[in-house]
């Protein structure tokens, strides 16, 4: 994978930077800014490197007996000069920019255009700094930048190396790649220009690149082709087996650790036809990538060729899972939430990089925010305005590193009609139907090809590309590392890079320890790190894989079905139609309660039109990143309250009461209609929780039937727990509220309060005494054990949840023994309190290393122990107010969920608000009032458009919940909480 934006990475300036007249709205060619970013700002510093490079590849080339054309020279040098101008110009333009504010503080630089500076534009400042570096011998042994200086050595080194190994593997194959990829027999002379810089540097700084024969065209890969000769296997085979489409595939030449590869050059169409048949395939490669688990097929490894979409990079053939460390293994344990294993999930298409996806463009430690951008072979990347720095005004003295706007002007990875792009989003239908077609195909044809074709066995033994982390990333942390500072030593860089691993990797369930030294040694000399397993192999770098590449495809093979299917069709389409655009530009940022309301209304309605259907019953899909599995899973789950249906139709009832609307109120209570026409809820063999269980189906059930005003709904209800609570209880070994038995019981008392019960209330009364005799009772408070026996803190598996649903019976029972109970357990809870930051820490990662320790969240931080206290204190009837605790935390410095929007109920601001409108309209205060304006204010005006996404609709974690905030927002008085649970 080539990196896009490297510049964007970098400007952090670490020294004082001039800075110039306000910018023309102006956009200039993608291209322009890749050229510009790789062109020397200063050539006149390095011409002694320069010549130095030219005599030691002279002499190289004379001791090899190397002929090659004066321009491939040339193509040489220029590619080594582009290698140093990539990692030095920021530096030099930033020591340029202090240098005269020094000299000069009131002297600012004029506007320039990128690139090279007007003809007569005066230099004489540059020319004075140029004479001052030489004296201060920036380039000598004794600079100021020794590590500078070590990276340019490797990088000449690794060059001169890189060069003649090309051309001496050019001229041992000159023949072969005649007769097999060229139209006629060549030799090395034959070769007239290469075009290097299309992919990133591994290896040494070894790189992709095109090999010019003339007007042919080769392209050379210096790394293993066993990806694409596996791709274009599997592919053949699948055509050959009657495969509904005719995929192209380039022909390549392979070996051990590097081959040549047919040059596929783009096309543009005079017709329609050929337009809606390459979509149509580009929907079968989509399929059958997803079938076998090929990835990373963003849209430079895809190219529309004079045939359809070609896969011209196929490197990670198969997904593969590293084993969990200790820590992921505990954490899997600790919140079975994120393992799926009690939801019929599938592996979702979003993990191939076909539809579009956001790409990192920063760490979060950092102030300047970039705009994300969207990658994806099925996406016209920089179609739309982007940012990027380039160098402007080189050779005057207005030299300057600026943000300028770049759109791309050319689109190798879409179909070209009269040379304008075909943008996806157009012919959805048929990528639709290209992918259904293939899935079919992959399903009907699975015994035969697995069984007597013996497809993936033909596959063992190759060498693929191990994705630890996107390349973006280590390009992200490469660049971060050669500030001026950090470049005074290399133990500082390797630190720093230390440091910036652990960083992207903290949440991670997968062991890297034996890969993290390895990726800082290539980082620290320049090379994007690359790593490659046996597709049939058990470890890799001495770290255990959960399965073998060729496993893991096949048993992922075996699991497509018609449910996956469906699945897989709403993904492509929401991530193509990307209504969530449309939500956003309509977006009303204002805090006046109808506008949001109206705000709230856009993204309900977006919902509702994203409703699937299956025999009548709508679903929405639920996407989302399973650690445990190591990729995306997709779900469409009726009956989970947490991430399913039915917390999506809570919230889209709630908006239907307000607005009237009967459409709405309709959808919502058809997502129950398997259940009131007498189907036997699923929920029920998930246990009692709130979150998927049968005391999340009772609890929403109550919410659609009041704002439905449909009083047979809470009699079901009322009937569903009669009948299978008791059941469900004999199964559920879990205490807390997302996943056990305290979720049932919040529900259950909502229930009785509305309808009184002698049934229900045994059922209660059960529950509350199962918890009073399972407690813990500890020095520092009473506890309840969760999966691995350790006990937690906070709302949604720990002591402070059980806590609440303990106290919402105490409310009706008056028992002594549940009194005592809940206030030890809150003094548990409060072992756990961090003074530093006044809120009680997420010990779910307590072994995790973090800048915060604790959260506003209402699952695992402030919000959940506030509401938790406050319905504790009211049911006991003791003054919340002088808790030090809630004091404490009602003085918090806002953060993470305070500060920056984030969806859903129980890890994003959309709970915040719910919690802070609760406690203020509960007990109010001046506290409570500014935290509630401020949280309101946040998702009123700064919820970003990633979070309008269809694909996770969800109440609890996605764009159902912050829909609900922003209604609850508007009319607190008139719609409830829902975390209130009352």
């Amino acid at each position: 994978m080539k990196c896009c934006l490297y510049t964007n990475f970098i400007h952090t300036p670490m020294e004082a930077t001039l800075k110039p007249t306000p910018k023309p709205k102006q956009s200039y060619d993608y291209e322009l800014a890749e050229t510009l970013n790789a062109t020397l700002v200063m050539p006149e510093l390095w011409q002694p490197d320069v010549d130095q490079a030219k005599e030691e590849l002279s002499a190289a080339l004379y001791k090899n007996q190397l002929h090659i054309n004066p321009k491939v020279f040339d193509d040489l040098i220029g590619w080594y000069t582009r290698i140093i101008a990539r990692s030095t110009n920021t530096l030099l333009v930033q020591r340029y920019s202090s240098y005269f504010l020094t000299l000069y503080p009131l002297w600012r630089p004029k506007r320039s255009a990128p690139g090279n500076a007007t003809p007569g534009a005066t230099r004489h400042k540059l020319d004075a700094y140029m004479e001052w570096e030489q004296q201060q011998g920036i380039f000598s042994e004794q600079n100021p930048y020794p590590e500078l200086m070590r990276l340019v050595h490797q990088f000449r080194t690794n060059w001169l190396a890189a060069s003649i190994e090309l051309l001496t593997r050019i001229s041992a194959h000159a023949n072969t790649i005649g007769e097999k990829l060229l139209a006629a027999p060549v030799q090395l002379r034959d070769l007239t220009s290469v075009t290097f810089g299309i992919s990133d540097p591994h290896h040494n700084g070894r790189t992709a690149a095109i090999l010019h024969f003339g007007a042919q065209k080769v392209v050379y890969k210096p790394r293993s082709l066993d990806g694409e000769y596996g791709w274009n296997v599997l592919v053949a085979n699948l055509m050959d087996n009657g495969l509904p489409y005719s995929l192209y595939l380039p022909k390549i030449l392979r070996y051990q650790d590097y081959g040549f590869m047919e040059f596929i050059a783009t096309t543009s169409h005079t017709a329609q036809q050929p337009i809606e048949d390459c979509f149509e395939q580009y929907g079968a490669i989509m399929a059958i990538a997803h079938a076998f688990g090929t990835y990373d097929l963003h849209h430079e490894n895809i190219i529309v060729g004079e045939h359809g979409p070609v896969v011209i990079d196929a490197e990670p053939l198969f997904r593969c899972v590293l084993s969990h460390s200790e820590q992921g293994e505990n954490r899997l344990k600790l919140d079975k939430s994120i393992s799926l294993e009690d939801i019929d999930s599938k592996e979702s298409v979003m993990d191939i990089g076909i539809l579009p996806h956001s790409m990192l463009s920063k760490l979060n430690e950092e102030e300047d925010a970039y705009e994300d951008y969207l990658v994806g072979a099925l996406y016209p990347f920089a179609l739309k305005p982007m940012k990027e720095f380039v160098p402007c005004g080189i050779g005057s003295d207005h030299l300057q590193m600026e943000e300028i706007t770049i759109k791309a002007s050319a689109f190798p990875n879409l179909p070209h009609l009269y040379d304008e792009p075909q943008l996806p989003v157009d012919h959805i239908d048929a990528i639709e139907e290209g992918f259904a077609k293939t899935h079919t195909f992959l399903v009907d044809k699975r015994a035969y090809l697995l069984n007597e074709k013996q497809l993936l066995a033909q596959l063992s033994g190759l060498h693929l590309r191990l994705l630890v982390r996107p390349t973006m990333h280590y390009a992200l942390l490469y660049f971060r590392s050669i500030s001026p500072q950090l470049l005074t030593s290399k133990k500082a860089r390797a630190e720093k890079i230390a440091s910036d691993l652990q960083l992207l990797g903290k949440m991670r369930l997968d062991s890297l320890d034996n890969i993290t030294a390895h990726e800082i040694e290539n980082l620290l000399d320049g090379d994007i790190p690359r790593f490659e397993v046996q597709s049939d192999g058990s470890q890799a770098y001495d770290t255990p894989l959960m399965f073998s590449p060729v496993q893991l495809a096949k048993e992922r093979y075996e699991r497509l079905n018609a449910l996956d299917l469906q699945l897989q069709l709403v993904t492509i389409r929401e991530k193509l139609i990307d209504r969530t655009k449309s939500v956003a530009e309509t977006k009303h940022k204002s805090t006046v309660p109808q506008w949001q309301a109206q705000h709230a209304y856009d993204i309900i309605q977006s919902i509702v039109d994203a409703t699937g259907y299956n025999q009548d019953d709508p679903f929405w899909t639920y996407t989302a990143y399973a650690p445990g599995y190591g990729s995306t899973m997709v779900h469409a789950d009726r009956e989970a309250f947490y991430d399913g249906a039915l917390g999506t139709a809570v919230a889209i009832a709630e908006a239907g009461k307000l607005a009237a609307n009967d459409a709405w109120l309709g959808l919502a209570k058809a997502i129950l209609n398997p259940i009131l026409n007498g189907e036997k809820p699923a929920c029920i063999e998930r246990g009692a929780g709130m979150a998927r269980g049968l005391g999340g189906l009772i609890y929403a059930m109550l919410r659609i039937a009041e704002a439905t005003q449909d009083q047979t709904i809470l009699d079901k209800a009322v009937e569903l727990a009669i009948e299978h609570s008791k059941y469900v209880l004999s199964i559920d070994v879990l205490d807390e509220v997302l996943h056990g038995k305290s979720g049932l019981l919040l529900a259950l008392t909502a229930i009785y309060k509305r309808r009184p019960n002698p049934k229900i209330k045994s059922i209660m009364d059960t529950i509350a005494n199962t918890l009073i005799k399972s407690a813990q009772h500890l020095e520092k408070g009473s506890c309840w054990k969760v999966l691995d026996g350790h006990s937690l803190p906070n709302m949604s598996h720990g002591t402070s949840g059980i806590a609440m649903a303990l106290s919402r019976w105490y409310v009706i029972s008056k028992d002594e023994k549940a009194k005592h109970l809940i206030l030890e357990a809150l003094r548990y809870d409060n072992s756990f309190w961090d003074t530093k930051e006044d809120g009680w820490i997420d010990a779910r990662v307590a072994d995790v290393e973090n800048e915060q320790s604790s959260t506003w969240t209402w699952c695992n931080g402030r919000s959940g122990g506030l509401l938790a206290r406050l319905a504790i204190y009211n049911a006991l009837e003791l003054p919340f107010k002088e808790d030090p605790f809630v004091k404490k935390a009602l003085d918090a410095k806002p953060a993470d969920i305070f500060t920056e929007a984030a969806p859903g109920l129980c890890c994003g601001s959309a709970g915040l608000v719910d919690t802070m409108i609760t406690l203020h309209q509960i007990c109010p205060s001046a506290h409570t009032e500014a935290y509630k304006d401020e949280a309101v204010a946040l998702i009123s005006l700064q919820s970003p458009r990633s979070h309008y996404c269809n694909l996770t609709a969800a109440l609890f974690t996605g764009t159902a919940g912050l829909a609900f905030s922003l209604l609850r927002a508007a009319y607190p008085n008139k719609v409830n909480s829902i975390l209130w649970f009352d």
